[in-house]
């Protein structure tokens, strides 16, 4: 049997240094700059302290992403679940903070995955599903369709 070990944080998103992104503020040049490319992300919905809600997300560009959902176009179906999905939460008076996965190189079926690796859609998907469905076994409300 192989084992599987993932040493991983989620990392806080800041709209510049020391400040928290908070939704629907929009990307700043500090965002972009320093979040630019692929990432797995997570937000959390809480009162006050409590997590009342949880979603995973992934995406090749992450500031490019949170601008889609901030504008979304018509066409772009998911962005615009997401803006109704996260503008709903504030307007219900909770907060959402945004973080991005960072993991230490880990290694799966013979072979060895690092952060660079995101730039793979197929590893960024199986970490976004890994989470939400550890996030759900422990009983989390995941907002994820």
């Amino acid at each position: 049997m192989t084992e599987f070990y993932l040493d991983y944080v989620w990392k806080l998103v800041e709209l510049r240094p020391g400040v928290a992104y908070q939704f629907p503020e929009p990307v700043s040049s500090h965002l972009s700059q320093n979040l630019a490319g692929p990432a797995v992300y997570l937000w959390k919905v809480k009162s006050g302290d409590r997590v009342v809600g949880l979603y995973v997300g992934e995406a090749s560009d992450l500031p490019r992403r949170l601008k889609g959902y901030l504008k979304p176009g018509p066409s772009q179906t998911t962005n615009l679940r997401m803006n109704t999905l996260l503008l709903g939460e504030v307007d219900s008076g909770y907060t959402l903070e945004l973080s991005t996965l960072h993991f230490e190189p880990f290694q799966f079926g013979g072979a060895t995955f690092n952060q660079r690796d995101l730039a793979m859609t197929s590893v960024r998907r199986f970490l976004e599903r890994l989470f939400e469905s550890s996030f759900r076994k422990a009983g989390f409300n995941v907002l994820n369709a």
